[in-house]
């Protein structure tokens, strides 16, 4: 089993905005490209997916975990990046990946650290992280999921501020997380032709629902045909 969302129903009281899905699975070792317009929800459904908010009703399992009892085992094995990150502006990459690596249990992380802030193109960095352009502070991330290899990973706009050799490392190691380790990926992205490149599965939202999911395999049809249909877009 992957991610499945059982009746969710989700509610910002001050706005009012609503998330309501039925059933929904995120299928196992896939790589789910969530899109829609801006407003849709894709963030707030993947902060629901990190447990940040408290759900009205319904239910989300990791392979067959329910979350709320097993919110400590699936952070062992989860991935969870936001645009407001979770590094440390006064720390280093280096350090940053330290703390990273003692939270999530690593052992010998020395040279993973190395090995990691090289393949992200940051071994020569030397600036906190608060000081860090835009796209490095992206490369970070892609230097943690680099050593944790997580067995779920859940990405808000991953790609923002990505240089085209960064986005080219991503899609890669997206891939070969896939195929070597088994991961299933949630990405929510505006970059229709990039998630084509890399992306095995889709779920189109709008006004806090699922409008419209499938395997991109199957269908053999590009995401923005498929998100222009949604949206009657000419």
């Amino acid at each position: 089993m992957g991610i499945l969302l059982k009746n969710l129903e989700f509610e910002y009281k001050k706005t009012n905005f609503k998330i309501s899905i039925d059933n929904y699975e995120i299928v196992e070792n896939s790589i789910t490209s969530l899109i829609g317009p801006n407003g849709a929800g894709k963030t707030t459904l993947l902060h629901l997916l990190a447990g940040l908010y408290n759900l009205r009703n319904g239910s989300i399992e990791y392979d067959n975990l329910n979350f709320n009892d097993n919110k400590l085992e699936i952070y062992e094995t989860t991935f969870f990046s936001f645009e407001s990150s979770s590094f440390y502006s006064n720390l280093s990459s280096y350090k940053n990946l330290e703390v990273f690596c003692i939270y999530n249990n690593i052992k010998d992380y020395k040279s993973k650290i190395n090995d990691a802030l090289e393949f992200a193109g940051l071994e020569n960095s030397r600036k906190t992280f608060g000081r860090l352009s835009t796209g490095n502070k992206q490369k970070l991330n892609i230097a943690a999921i680099y050593i944790k290899k997580p067995k779920y990973l859940i990405l808000d706009e991953p790609f923002n501020g990505l240089d085209p050799s960064a986005v080219f490392l991503l899609k890669n190691l997206l891939q070969e997380l896939k195929h070597k380790h088994a991961t299933t990926t949630v990405v929510s992205t505006h970059l229709l032709n990039e998630a084509d490149a890399f992306c095995t599965h889709y779920a189109i939202m709008s006004n806090g629902s699922i409008l419209d999911n499938g395997s991109m395999i199957d269908e053999q049809i590009k995401l923005e045909e498929k998100y222009k249909n949604s949206f009657n877009i000419k």
